[in-house]
C-alpha cells in the first residue's frame, strides 16, 4: 500500500522558483508530489531521487491539461503530476532535462490568462466590499443601530463579507505582485529561474485556513439563524411562564374595583432568534377596558384602551446589554418632539440597570440582568415603576 504524507505548503503558490525548489528538496528526501493546493500538499513516499519540477500556468481553462499537451511534454521527458491554483505541475528525473520553454518572451505570454483571473478576483473583492458597505450602512444609518443589529441585522454576514473582501483583496494583490514581477522579467528576455533558496513562511496557508474555517462557521450560523422557526401564538393559548407581567395586573392595581368579566382582549406571543440573541420573546396585549366601563382617554379621543408590549432579549454576549437599552430608548423616543420626555434611573431595584421613560400616557421600562434585557412599552394610566419587583421575579424565573 502506497504511503502518503500531507504537509502545509510553506511558500507562496505564485512564487514559482521557490515552489519548484521546495518540491525538489522534498523529492530528494523521498516525498514525491501527488496533489497540492494553496494550503496543503500531499506527497507519496518513494525512493529519494533528484527530481526537477516545473509549473506551467493554465492558459485557457481551469482543470487538467489536454492529452496533446501531456503527450508533447512527455516527449521532452516531463511527466504530468497534478493541477492546482491555476498551474499544472510536471516533473522529471533526468539530470539535464530539456526546458519546456526556450523563448522567455513567449513564455511571458502564457501568463495572460492568469492576469485576467487576478483581475476578476479584484472585481469580486470590490463587489464583496460594496455589499459590506451596504450592510454597514443599513446598520449605522438606522436611528437605533444596536437595536437593528440585534433584532434584524446579520452581523455574521457582515463579518463574512469583511473576511472575504479582505482575503480576496490581499490574495489578488500578493498574487498580482509576484505574477507581474515574473512576467516583466520574462518579457525582457530573462530566462526563468528554477532554483531559489526559500524561507518557510506559514502565514499564508494558516491565514487562508483560518479565513476558510471562520467563513464556514459564519455561513452555517447565519443560515441557521435565518432558517430558525419563528413561533407565534395567540396569548390566550400560551400557558407557560412569561418574562413579564400581564396588562391586567397593571390595570387592576389602579382600581379597587375588579376588572369586568369577559372583557374583550387581544394578545400575541412571538419568539425567534438572531445572530446576537439566542431568544427574542415579544408579547403584545390590549384591553378594551373603556368599552366595558365607559372610561375615556383624558383627551376625550375615545374609549380607554390600554396596551402593553413586552420584549425580552436573551443576548449571546452580555456586554451588549447596556448598549441595547440605550438603543431601545433612542428608538422609542425618536418621534417624541412635541411631548415632554422624562428619564429616570431606578436604583432601588435588583436589576443591574433599570430605566423608566415617561411621555404623556406612554411609559417605557428597560431593565438589564446579566445578558438579559427586558423592554416594556405601556400606554395607559397605570404605574410601571410599582412593578419592578414582580418584573425582576418574572425575568429571573423565566427560561427559554
Amino acid at each position: 500500500m502506497k504511503q502518503t504524507i500531507r504537509k502545509i505548503v510553506p511558500v507562496h503558490m505564485f512564487d514559482l522558483p521557490e515552489m519548484e525548489t521546495w518540491l525538489s528538496y522534498l523529492a530528494a528526501k523521498g516525498l514525491w508530489l501527488k496533489k497540492i493546493d494553496s494550503v496543503f500538499a500531499v506527497f507519496e513516499k518513494k525512493e529519494p531521487a533528484s527530481v526537477s519540477y516545473r509549473m506551467e500556468p493554465m492558459t485557457e481553462r481551469i482543470g487538467p491539461p489536454d492529452a496533446s499537451q501531456i503527450a508533447l511534454y512527455e516527449d521532452f521527458g516531463w511527466h504530468y503530476v497534478c493541477s492546482a491554483s491555476y498551474f499544472h505541475f510536471f516533473c522529471t528525473t533526468e539530470e539535464h532535462p530539456t526546458e519546456l520553454h526556450s523563448d522567455p518572451y513567449m513564455q511571458s505570454c502564457a501568463f495572460s490568462y492568469l492576469r485576467k483571473k487576478m483581475k476578476m478576483l479584484r472585481f469580486a473583492a470590490v463587489f464583496i466590499f460594496l455589499c459590506l458597505a451596504m450592510m454597514l450602512y443599513s446598520v449605522l444609518g438606522h436611528p437605533a443601530p444596536m437595536y437593528y443589529l440585534v433584532t434584524h441585522g446579520q452581523p455574521s454576514l457582515i463579518l463574512l463579507s469583511a473576511l472575504l473582501s479582505v482575503s480576496a483583496l490581499f490574495q489578488s494583490y500578493s498574487c498580482r505582485k509576484k505574477l507581474e514581477k515574473l512576467a516583466h522579467s520574462l518579457s525582457e528576455g530573462n530566462p526563468m529561474r528554477h532554483h531559489k533558496s526559500y524561507r518557510a513562511n506559514y502565514f499564508f496557508p494558516i491565514s487562508y485556513s483560518v479565513i476558510l474555517v471562520c467563513s464556514l462557521l459564519l455561513c452555517t450560523h447565519s443560515f441557521w439563524s435565518l432558517l430558525s422557526k419563528k413561533e407565534s401564538y395567540p396569548l390566550a393559548e400560551y400557558t407557560a411562564a412569561l418574562p413579564t407581567i400581564r396588562l391586567e395586573e397593571i390595570e387592576q392595581a389602579r382600581s379597587d374595583v375588579p376588572l369586568p368579566d369577559n372583557m374583550e382582549t387581544e394578545g400575541m406571543y412571538e419568539s425567534h432568534r438572531t445572530d446576537l440573541a439566542s431568544s427574542i420573546v415579544s408579547i403584545d396585549e390590549t384591553l378594551y377596558l373603556g368599552h366595558e366601563t365607559g372610561e375615556l382617554w383624558k383627551d376625550q379621543s375615545g374609549f380607554y384602551r390600554p396596551s402593553l408590549t413586552s420584549t425580552f432579549y436573551t443576548l449571546r454576549f452580555g456586554f451588549l446589554a447596556n448598549a441595547l437599552v440605550d438603543s431601545l430608548i433612542q428608538k422609542d423616543t425618536e418621534l417624541s418632539v412635541y411631548e415632554a420626555v422624562t428619564y429616570q434611573e431606578l436604583f432601588d431595584t435588583d436589576f443591574d440597570r433599570a430605566v423608566l421613560v415617561t411621555e404623556a400616557e406612554k411609559q417605557c421600562f428597560y431593565a438589564v440582568k446579566d445578558n438579559r434585557v427586558l423592554a416594556l412599552r405601556y400606554y395607559g394610566y397605570g404605574n410601571l415603576s410599582a412593578f419592578t419587583e414582580e418584573l425582576y421575579q418574572a425575568v429571573t424565573a423565566y427560561s427559554t
